[in-house]
């Protein structure tokens, strides 16, 4: 129990004082400045062993634990901010600038103290957003996604980081010195807070862009090995189960690699029984779908350089994404299997012809049977599937499916 007394302790104390350590962590570097005020706050934070007390300094420190910790519970709220937010700035400072000008022209010493505290304000806010933007990458970096277990999440998370430090970059490339001295002119103030503390700003953001994205590209090809790694050792263990069951088995590791990648995952999840790799008759639309998938994430240097920048925040926005009709015809064949085969297990092919289905009828009998493998155990224990096959003349210890049969047990 002195363990959970013990974490009760930090929890507390993290609670009762979020508001000063929160600042801290996201203002002051996870420095928090002694004062009268704060005294006996801060002491109960050290002793929670949240903090460190620094010799000789005027303040205490923030331990690591409890800066990854805010910095984690923040981090969907300053994406939010931060996302679409500095074109917004931008824009705005050009127009504070303008208005700063005709301020100085119309010699309006009122205006010009309004919009000379304006431009400073989001100057530095352009400034905090740009290095916001940088943390979560480097945190991303940093944390490797330690907190997605699946490979194949992992390289989407990858690949859609590096998307978004590509989009940040176009953006930073239009924030350029002499742009912003364009802007400024010969006016010492904007000279000031344009040219030099904002575009060194932005220089500073460039740098640790580049280095960003560069490392998550490292990340990238060693996740896609471990991924290949992964591919290949899981086809190792499916081919030893099946040698198992069929000595007579000879394994092609390098023939069943050239097949589409989804009759391999397919054959893994349906045990040892394979689609008939002898009917190429739907060989043709996998590849074109294959390929349209392919170009379709693929965007060359070309048109990334042409594209215009435009960031939205859509966080909370709702995407209807439209299906090809596979899904609903497969879910509409298990919820009607308790009627159709109340007399007989049910034809696969007979639903296959029943529902007009647009892909081939090995591609449907594929998604049946993977759409299967997903389901609950419970599911499965009342829905129980039976094949039509014959063993495949060509790859020995295989057989070849022609149908599934389904029996739905009730009660």
């Amino acid at each position: 129990m002195a363990k959970v007394d013990e974490a009760k302790i930090s929890a507390n104390a993290l609670a009762k004082h979020i508001d000063l350590i929160t600042t801290a962590c996201l203002e002051e570097n996870g420095q928090i400045f002694e004062s009268e005020k704060n005294k006996n706050a801060i002491e109960a934070i050290i002793k929670a062993r949240l903090a460190t007390r620094i010799d000789d300094e005027l303040y205490v420190q923030l331990n690591q634990t409890t800066r990854k910790f805010i910095q984690h519970a923040t981090r969907g709220y300053r994406q939010r901010s931060s996302s679409g937010e500095v074109s917004g700035l931008d824009t705005r400072l050009r127009q504070n600038v303008e208005s700063y000008k005709m301020a100085k022209r119309n010699a309006s010493i009122r205006d010009i103290e309004l919009f000379s505290s304006e431009i400073v304000v989001t100057v530095y806010e352009i400034i905090e957003v740009l290095r916001n933007l940088l943390l979560h990458f480097t945190q991303t970096i940093q944390n490797d996604f330690a907190n997605i277990a699946d490979i194949d999440l992992k390289l989407l998370q990858c690949k859609n980081c590096i998307a978004e430090a590509s989009v940040l970059n176009r953006l930073l490339s239009t924030m350029n010195i002499s742009e912003y001295s364009s802007l400024a002119g010969h006016e010492p103030f904007l000279e000031r807070y344009l040219s030099r503390i904002l575009m060194a700003a932005v220089d500073s953001c460039t740098r640790d862009l580049i280095d960003s994205t560069h490392r998550l590209r490292a990340n990238l090809a060693r996740l896609q090995k471990d991924f290949d790694d992964f591919q290949k050792s899981r086809l190792i263990d499916a081919f030893y189960s099946h040698y198992q069951r069929t000595p007579s088995f000879l394994p092609d590791i390098e023939g069943i690699e050239s097949y589409p990648a989804i009759l391999r995952l397919s054959s893994l999840k349906v045990s040892n029984r394979t689609p008939n790799i002898n009917d190429y008759d739907h060989i043709d639309s996998i590849i074109a779908q294959a390929q349209n998938i392919r170009s379709s994430n693929q965007v060359g240097d070309e048109a990334i350089a042409q594209e215009s920048v435009h960031i939205m925040d859509k966080m909370d926005a709702v995407i209807d994404v439209p299906t090809d009709g596979m899904g609903d015809n497969l879910k509409f064949f298990f919820d009607a299997l308790p009627i159709l085969s109340i007399e007989k297990p049910y034809s696969a092919l007979t639903a296959y012809q029943a529902l007009d289905v647009k892909y081939s009828a090995s591609i449907w009998l594929i998604s049946l049977m993977t759409f299967y493998g997903e389901m609950s155990e419970e599911e499965k224990r009342r829905v129980t599937p039976s094949f039509q096959e014959e063993v495949d003349p060509i790859f020995n210890g295989n057989t070849v499916i022609s149908d599934v049969l389904f029996r739905y047990t009730h009660g």
